[in-house]
């Protein structure tokens, strides 16, 4: 898959803050917590090109009237913890989208200028259709909408054209958290029609979670990008699809530093603390430092060049650690200070010589 779609970006943001409350004991515990922080979240935009994206396109997200209680949460619940299952089982399919219903909502209005409080305001009277001479642009406007899955309004003379889309996705359950998620209460009035995420305004929390499975699964095609860290086995969303499963840059070191003996990780260690202990030294000689003619960096080891090590070694004698500071070593044993134990001159400048 290439880049992200606009509504992609938005359900993967979606998906983040819902696993994040699944994680959270505060937001679990405290509803008024978890409500500012799903109003936030559904509020967020993103720039694709000339076109911005908004999990709000519609409707926002109405704090006071979003309900919550034990038994949501506790479906909540079940449904990760399902989720999470069926990574492990490899089940990617949850659902199968058997139909997509498209309406829209058209009205028409009429601009009213008037006064208030001495300001001059525009206000719009609610009109029957019969007044426009030209119905066709009613269609036009319609289906833009339609394809956008966004509301368009436009001016024709005094009045106002106003087309709003709701988007319903007719839903199959595969698996087992499928059949939790579509049957957890509150339900919609049609337990297998789901909304869109652009287009409704949410009363529970449970349908909203839900609406953002099912249009998550819509729109990437599957749950594929659904992973569980190697390390700390949480849930997360994969943004690039790798061979290493890790949720964060901490758990990702964390596999590092265990794919490989401890001493090795610590001779690694001990050469880059040799060559940059060494680039300190000289840079406090300010009298040699002037007469460098090339500005250089410290040429650290990689993991990669530890994998056939066979025995740790001394500080600065470690091949590449030579091999990645050529340059920079042969301008220490040239120097009037070599900055080297006897062990070590030697050892470079046999090295260098090769």
């Amino acid at each position: 898959m290439g880049r992200f779609t606009g509504e992609q970006l938005v359900l993967a943001e979606l998906m983040n803050r819902i696993i994040s409350i699944y994680y959270s004991d505060s937001m679990l515990n405290d509803y008024k917590e978890l409500i500012m922080f799903l109003a936030d979240s559904y509020s967020k935009s993103f720039k694709l090109g000339e076109k911005t994206w908004s999990a709000m396109l519609q409707k926002p997200l109405n704090k006071s009237s979003m309900y919550i209680d034990e038994d949501q949460i506790s479906s909540f619940k079940i449904i990760m913890t399902l989720l999470k299952k069926s990574v492990y089982r490899a089940e990617f399919n949850h659902f199968t989208i058997v139909k997509v219903l498209d309406e829209v909502d058209s009205s028409l209005m009429k601009r009213i200028e008037g006064h208030n409080y001495g300001d001059m305001i525009d206000y719009f009277e609610p009109l029957g259709f019969s007044k426009m001479k030209n119905v066709s642009v009613v269609d036009k406007t319609a289906i833009r909408s339609i394809k956008d899955q966004s509301s368009i309004a436009v001016m024709i003379g005094v009045f106002r054209l106003e087309s709003n889309p709701y988007r319903r996705y007719g839903v199959i359950p595969l698996t087992e958290m499928g059949k939790v998620l579509l049957s957890s209460m509150p339900r919609e009035d049609r337990m297998t029609e789901i909304p869109s995420i652009n287009n409704y305004s949410w009363t529970s929390f449970i349908q909203l979670v839900r609406s953002i499975f099912v249009n998550f699964e819509y729109s990437f095609g599957n749950f594929q990008r659904i992973k569980v860290c190697d390390i700390c086995e949480k849930l997360y969303f994969e943004k690039k699809q790798s061979t290493k499963k890790y949720c964060s840059k901490a758990c990702a070191q964390i596999a590092f530093r265990k794919s490989e003996p401890p001493e090795v990780g610590h001779c690694r260690e001990r050469q880059n603390a040799w060559i940059r202990n060494r680039f300190n030294i000289r840079k406090a000689n300010v009298k040699l430092v002037k007469n460098d003619k090339i500005k250089m960096k410290p040429g650290y080891i990689h993991k990669h060049k530890c994998i056939d090590c066979k025995e740790t070694k001394k500080g600065g004698m470690c091949e590449f650690l030579v091999s990645n500071n050529i340059d920079f070593l042969n301008l220490l044993i040239d120097s009037e200070e070599t900055f080297f134990t006897k062990e070590i001159t030697i050892f470079l400048k046999r090295k260098l010589k090769k």
